[in-house]
């Protein structure tokens, strides 16, 4: 038993929180000893969700989650080895950066006209939306609801809203890649659907030198309270125009009879 091998985390498993551990340091050439204070690692991705609800935010058919090792666990008992690897890797992995970060899967898409060309993309991670990137589910929501409508919801006195402003609109403002002559060119997928759901079209869109101006902006205000677009990993992309996106989440709600679109937790 004195020659057992053990994992070295077992050793600082042994301590309690708080408490603190005296380590050996080999630094140039000389051994330095330093007294660390032990504390729990911040995870970013929970292990259980005891007592809560299941968060969720519902926008043109797209289901976003946020990552949890419950939501691995639909995979079965060997979840590790059935669930998607890159969500795995980022469970078991992934430390917090941010407070209140979490990582936003696109769990499944309800089909729809709207979604078309899209209905494929599921477990993937929400990067940015508009440029913007995603901190959290709540974050990820008022990104796709627009400015306008985030500020709508703070709901600021009269007197305040003009100083409100220029907050709201910094929020959209992003670094973005410019060419030479400071002006970039995005070609977009737009599908359009009607309310009655039996219409769908294509078309490009040139965001040209008015959406990256000087200052770094990716997208102007014009562009974002007409379009939207998400950006996942592996290289994918959904843009669809807000007003179409809008009627379709409508739509799909009585479809698929959808009490709500969101969870409690997310309520404005």
């Amino acid at each position: 038993m004195a020659r057992e091998r053990i994992f070295f985390t077992s050793l600082i498993t042994l301590k309690p929180t708080g408490s603190t551990a005296r380590v050996k340091v080999l630094r140039g050439g000389s051994v330095l000893e330093y007294d660390l204070q032990l504390d729990p690692l911040q995870t970013l991705v929970p292990v259980h969700k005891y007592d809560q609800l299941p968060s969720y935010f519902i926008y043109a058919g797209l289901v976003f989650v946020p990552l949890s090792q419950p939501y691995l666990h639909e995979y079965g008992d060997d979840w590790m080895s059935n669930s998607p690897r890159r969500l795995v890797d980022k469970a078991l992995n992934s430390l917090m950066a941010k407070p209140d970060q979490q990582i936003i899967v696109l769990s499944q898409v309800l089909v729809d006209d709207i979604n078309t060309g899209y209905q494929q993309f599921q477990n993937l991670q929400v990067l940015r939306v508009n440029g913007v990137e995603v901190l959290n589910l709540a974050h990820l929501k008022q990104l796709i609801r627009g400015p306008a409508a985030a500020a709508a919801a703070v709901e600021p006195p009269p007197d305040a809203a003009a100083a409100a402003a220029p907050a709201v609109e910094a929020a959209a403002v992003v670094p973005g890649d410019s060419s030479s002559n400071g002006s970039s060119t995005v070609t977009v997928k737009i599908t359009v659907g009607s309310s009655n759901g039996s219409s769908s079209s294509s078309s490009e869109a040139a965001a040209g030198s008015s959406s990256s101006s000087s200052n770094g902006e990716l997208f102007n205000s014009e562009w974002n309270d007409k379009y939207i677009r998400l950006e996942l990993e592996d290289d994918r992309v959904i843009i669809m125009e807000r007003a179409a996106a809008d009627a379709a989440t409508e739509r799909l709600q009585r479809r698929y009879r959808v009490p709500y679109l969101s969870s409690a937790d997310l309520a404005d």
